[in-house]
């Protein structure tokens, strides 16, 4: 934020099917780095960071990939 990084994460998403879908399972490590001028608002916001994240992931999954990064590939 404002060419301050904030924290950074390291992810791993594994995908293992299963007979009525698929198990998903999501490892981060985060380190906060800098906090911000409310630092009780940053676990939450990397929380909310990843909820955003794995609806991209649905999507792509679901080959539904938005106009503007179809155009990109």
């Amino acid at each position: 934020m404002d060419d301050v990084p904030r924290w950074t994460s390291l992810v791993t998403v594994e995908l293992h099917p299963e007979a009525d879908g698929t198990h998903l399972r999501w490892t981060e490590q985060a380190a906060f780095l800098t906090p911000s001028a409310e630092p009780e608002h940053d676990f939450p916001h990397l929380r909310g960071a990843t909820r955003l994240r794995l609806n991209g992931l649905a999507a792509a999954l679901r080959g539904r990939v938005p106009c503007t990064e179809r155009n990109h590939q």
